[in-house]
């Protein structure tokens, strides 16, 4: 548990830090500047640190944990550089597979995956020529026990345009990765790496989660920290550490930056 604990440390400081002292000076101009010169400063460059997050804190901490726990962390770039151009017929199955989840089928990704995996037994694939188009690539790519994942990192706070665009996605990668025709079992999902509200992340987003399927498609908190680490309650071992730094020297060390 002290080596989770020191490795997530590690991350977060120096995710932060990295952020802080890259960008030391906010360079654009707002007319609020006349008025609350510091204020915006602030603002802007806590804003931009917290949309640094995505990248260079929560998926160095993901990839970093699964690693303790013995995933074997693939280069995410083999997946998204080079892919199969998706078959008129896949294309069929995968339209149809989301009228039927639009219309309620809450059938899963994994059983999508199959059922293309299936179909493709006889089929002669194409070389991979394409690269995925920007937005739309893996985050983290993981394997153990025969199985791979495929894995994005969203925001906390979805609405229902993004988790439409978040199926779709997952969508495309299994057509993909059954054109790939791989011997692995494949589980793919979207990550919130925790619950910004005081009740139940799924109640809260009850209208904007579908047509993703809570805890199978789309996972929350310890819904995909525990699966990473092996270990129970990772949420709040993460939070515990953010805790730790808050109460540190850290924030002070930094505060310069801000200004």
């Amino acid at each position: 548990m002290k080596n989770l604990e020191t490795n997530i440390e590690d991350i977060i400081t120096s995710s932060i830090e990295e952020y802080l002292v890259k960008r030391n000076k906010v360079k654009t101009f707002h007319p609020l500047d006349h008025i609350f010169p510091k204020e915006r400063k602030i603002r802007s460059k806590v804003g931009g640190l917290e949309t640094s997050l995505g990248k260079n804190l929560w998926e160095r901490l993901a990839k970093k944990l699964a690693e303790l726990n013995q995933f074997e962390v693939l280069d995410e770039n083999a997946f998204n550089k080079s892919v199969p151009k998706l078959t008129s017929e896949i294309n069929q199955i995968i339209s149809e597979f989301k009228k039927n989840r639009l219309n309620g089928d809450n059938k899963s990704i994994n059983q999508l995956f199959d059922q293309l995996r299936s179909h493709l037994t006889d089929v002669e694939i194409e070389p991979y020529s394409n690269s995925i188009q920007s937005g739309e690539g893996v985050d983290i790519y993981l394997r153990k026990n025969n199985t791979e994942y495929l894995v994005d990192i969203k925001t906390a706070q979805p609405n229902k345009k993004s988790t439409n665009s978040y199926f779709s996605t997952l969508c495309l990668w299994t057509g993909l990765y059954a054109l790939k025709k791989s011997d692995y079992d494949l589980k793919c999902f979207i990550a919130f790496p925790y619950n910004p509200y005081e009740k139940d992340f799924w109640e809260k987003n009850l209208s904007k989660i579908p047509p993703l399927v809570p805890k199978i498609d789309a996972k929350v908190s310890d819904e995909f920290w525990d699966l990473l680490s092996g270990e129970s309650g990772t949420t709040q071992i993460i939070m515990n550490v953010f805790k730790k730094i808050g109460s540190s020297n850290f924030p002070n060390r930094l505060s310069n930056h801000f200004y």
